[in-house]
Formats: C-alpha cells, sequence, structure tokens
C-alpha cells in the first residue's frame, strides 16, 4: 500500500501548496515527484487542463502520471519603487497598495522593498515580517533621477536565486534617464529568467514626448512578455492589483514516479506538453536530482 502524506488546505476554488517548488516524497517502497507547473493561456492563468492533457518526459522517457491537482502556492512578491522626483505625486498610493497586499499575505508568503533613483538600493531582506515592511514604507521620500531599467535588472538578480513563485511589482511613471543596460540585454534577462513583472503604471493614458511614449511602451512589452501584467496606477489600483497578484499564485501539481528511483547522482530533464493548448506558455523547473526533502 502506498503510504503518501501530504498537507494540504481550503483556499477558495483550489487547494493551496505549502512548497511551490519541485519536492520529492519517499516512502519505503515507492518513490514520487510532485511538480509544480505554471501554465498561462494568452497571459491569463490556464484552467481547463485534464490528467490526459498532460504529458511528462524524464530524460527521454514518458512517464506515467498518478495525480493532477490545481493548487495555490505561497508567493514571493518584490515590491520595487520609482523615488524620482516626476513619480513623487503617485508614491502615496503606492504605499497604500503595498500596506493593502501586505496585510493579505498568506503562510509561506515573503515580501521584499526596494527602491531606485539614479541607483539601486534594497531596504529589506525577503522576510514574513510586515511590521517590518511597513517600518521601510514609512521611510520612503522621492530623492532624484530615474535609472528604471537597471533597477528591474538588479531585482531581477535578486529573485532569480529565490525558489517557487515569484513576481516583481514595479511603481513607475516609467522614465528612465540614465540607465547602464539597454532595452535588448534587460529583455533577454527577463525572458531568461521567466519572473513575471507586474508594471503598476502611472502614465498610461497620457500625453507625452516620442522617446517616453516608447519607453512607456516597452516596459509594458516587457510586463506582458514576462507573463506578468500592466495595472493602471491612476485608479483604484490596489484592488486591480491584489487580483493580478492572485493569479500569480495558480499552478497544477503532477504527480509521477520517476524511472530508476534508485540513481540518486544524475540530474533529471524534464519535459512538459499539453496536447489541446497550441498557445499556452509553460513555466516548470526543468532538471532536479532525487533526494530527500526536495
Amino acid at each position: 500500500m502506498l503510504l503518501f502524506c501530504f498537507l494540504w488546505c481550503l483556499a477558495q476554488d483550489d487547494e493551496s501548496l505549502e512548497d511551490a517548488d519541485i519536492r520529492v516524497d519517499y516512502t519505503t517502497t515507492v518513490t514520487m515527484v510532485n511538480l509544480p507547473i505554471k501554465i498561462l493561456s494568452e497571459g491569463e492563468p490556464y484552467k481547463g487542463l485534464e490528467l490526459g492533457d498532460l504529458q511528462v518526459i524524464e530524460n527521454g522517457i514518458q512517464v506515467e502520471l498518478a495525480m493532477l491537482r490545481r493548487v495555490k502556492t505561497p508567493l514571493t512578491t518584490h515590491f520595487l519603487f520609482d523615488l524620482s522626483i516626476s513619480n513623487e505625486r503617485h508614491l502615496l498610493n503606492a504605499k497604500k497598495s503595498v500596506r493593502e497586499i501586505t496585510g493579505k499575505m498568506k503562510p509561506g508568503d515573503l515580501s521584499k522593498i526596494s527602491v531606485f533613483s539614479g541607483n539601486y538600493q534594497p531596504l529589506t531582506n525577503y522576510t514574513s515580517d510586515r511590521q517590518l515592511i511597513l517600518s521601510r514604507l514609512s521611510r520612503l521620500a522621492p530623492v532624484g533621477s530615474t535609472a528604471i531599467y537597471d533597477a528591474i535588472s538588479a531585482a531581477i538578480d535578486e529573485l532569480k536565486g529565490v525558489s517557487g513563485s515569484r513576481v516583481l511589482i514595479l511603481f513607475s511613471d516609467g522614465y528612465d534617464l540614465m540607465s547602464r543596460i539597454d532595452e535588448a540585454e534587460l529583455k533577454n534577462k527577463v525572458r531568461n529568467h521567466g519572473i513575471p513583472i507586474i508594471f503598476v503604471s502611472f502614465s498610461l493614458g497620457k500625453k507625452m514626448p516620442p522617446l517616453l511614449a516608447a519607453q512607456l511602451q516597452y516596459l509594458a512589452d516587457l510586463a506582458l512578455d514576462s507573463g506578468g501584467a500592466i495595472v493602471d496606477g491612476t485608479h483604484a489600483h490596489a484592488r486591480d492589483l491584489a487580483g493580478v497578484i492572485r493569479r500569480q499564485r495558480l499552478r497544477y501539481l503532477v504527480r509521477f514516479a520517476p524511472p530508476g528511483p534508485d540513481d540518486l547522482e544524475q540530474w533529471r530533464s524534464l519535459s512538459v506538453q499539453i496536447s489541446n493548448c497550441d498557445n499556452c506558455r509553460l513555466e516548470y523547473r526543468r532538471a532536479y536530482q532525487l533526494k530527500p526533502g526536495r
């Protein structure tokens, strides 16, 4: 008899997953792999997946799938604030949104605050301590010019070391005046690391010079291409932002028995395919080792 223990709790329509990264569970007779998969279709979470639609290949061998469930995972949220003078009038609403969002943090969630003007500066580590987040929020004030592309790059460098579900939330009017990284380099970096960016823009719908309009369009495209979203910061963006963040938690959890479970040394490559969704975008861990507690 297969003895398998997994911790679950109900959360709205989906179950809550304790750990968003790949996990290997051992029993006396059976080794099982739990693989979370994020699936987007036209920028929205895909909700129509059935077990028969999914194919998982490990090291060239198709594995037999034992289970498929839709789950919600803990989320690491990196808040990135534009402290340039041009963004000063929007800072109060941005801080209000973060207070509301962190007030709804779930068990296992982590948050971090960073800021930028001419330079990027982290103000906290990734933490579950909401009071620390609030204390840093209270100190934010505009200080100068803007290097938004450099700041996004630095935040991605920090988030890429975090396992599980991650999202970068950028509060900005979108003006970049002094970044060293160019647009093509930043675009490649965002694509390579697969971290969604939610761009809370305070310039949507406004008339502006062509250069600034082009920068705003670039950031909007960057957010959508990352699997993130654009939120209009000039309206009720706290509510809209909370909805977008909730969608970042959604995953499918697939369970399977790996080939050759006694081999604990080799790296196992994974390939996941869906038979009936040509425009689906899949995000999952591409390789792993069979180690207890992973």
